[in-house]
């Protein structure tokens, strides 16, 4: 094990990094070092832009991918090589996919639980029954609720 990998797994292991959040950085780091043939405390930010851009525009990896390396390559140069984070800056693409959303009007009386599947343990806890809604206009699902006691 390198020097510098050594400090990298140390500053993670000091910060309570999870076991496999350690592999998944000194793997994207380790990438970075064999692309370029050299250390990765020589690199430029603007090689590790380049490199970050190869793996989305050439390689056709995912966007999550190369997220997942940027955040190594931040971690590397601020916390463990002390470089500025304002003058070596590791860019990170937009969150392509956004969660899908129930939009509800105030004329809505569907209450939020039911715009979404419930959790499994939750539903074996509450079963639904179907019927009339309150005012009479369309079914919809009714959760009977256990009575605490």
């Amino acid at each position: 094990m390198t020097p510098l990998r050594q400090r990298m797994v140390d500053a993670m292991v000091t910060r309570g990094f999870a076991a496999r959040t350690q592999e998944s950085y000194v793997e994207a780091i380790s990438r970075m070092a064999r692309h370029y043939h050299r250390s990765p405390a020589l690199l430029s930010k603007d090689e590790v832009s380049a490199y970050l851009l190869d793996m989305v525009s050439t390689r056709h990896l995912s966007y999550s991918t190369m997220n997942q390396a940027a955040c190594a390559a931040r971690f590397l140069y601020a916390k463990v090589l002390g470089f500025d984070p304002a003058a070596f800056h590791v860019p990170m693409a937009k969150s392509t996919s956004t969660p899908a959303r129930a939009f509800v009007t105030p004329g809505d009386r569907a209450p939020l639980c039911l715009l979404r599947p419930p959790r499994l343990s939750h539903a074996a806890h509450h079963p639904v029954r179907h019927g009339p809604a309150r005012d009479g206009r369309q079914p919809t699902a009714h959760r009977r609720h256990r009575q605490r006691r």
